[in-house]
């Protein structure tokens, strides 16, 4: 894994990381393992897969299970209904933008600080809404973390649209980095 500038643990920030198709999933548990390690909780809030297979992995990792929470947009819908658990909010629906910034907000008031939000990933946000409502929502959510001194990190896959994405939203980050 690529060393991160220093923004990485900088209240606020806002970072693309660009991540290969083919290993998504183990970038992505690599990533939130050094966030903890380095002391930071970790919220990840998932479009992509349900946060089981993530924590899955983190529990192979050994990262400690109180430094994390997952919002899921897609987990509930998938196992029959949202159920209660400690570390996890549900959102109905991938396509609930304010609800799950709702629920984004909640897990940051749970947490100490220092807190980096983890979106996984541009790209299926962009499936389950259209293109601008996806960007409007980065937009708003990445604003109200930067005042809550929320780093932020967005996941995106790289694909054959990546550079689309990217002009779409590279006004709202302050670097882009290569896993």
């Amino acid at each position: 894994m690529l060393a991160l500038p220093n923004t990485a643990n900088a209240a606020g920030a806002i970072r693309i990381l660009l991540v290969d198709s083919k290993d998504r999933l183990g970038a992505l548990a690599t990533h939130v393992h050094d966030l903890v390690e380095s002391g930071r909780q970790v919220i990840v809030a998932t479009w992509h897969s349900p946060h089981e297979q993530l924590q899955e992995r983190l529990t192979s990792l050994a990262v400690d299970p109180s430094r994390l929470f997952f919002v899921d947009a897609v987990g509930g819908r998938l196992i029959g209904g949202p159920r209660f658990l400690p570390n996890v909010l549900f959102v109905e629906s991938p396509s609930l933008l304010e609800k799950a910034l709702v629920r984004v907000e909640a897990a940051c008031r749970r947490l100490g600080r220092p807190v980096t939000l983890v979106v996984d990933s541009v790209n299926v946000l962009e499936l389950y809404n259209p293109p601008a409502t996806a960007q409007e929502f980065l937009h708003v959510a990445t604003n109200r973390m930067r005042a809550l001194g929320v780093a932020v990190d967005l996941l995106h896959v790289r694909n054959r649209d990546t550079e689309n994405t990217l002009e779409r939203i590279r006004g709202l980050v302050d670097a882009v980095v290569e896993l």
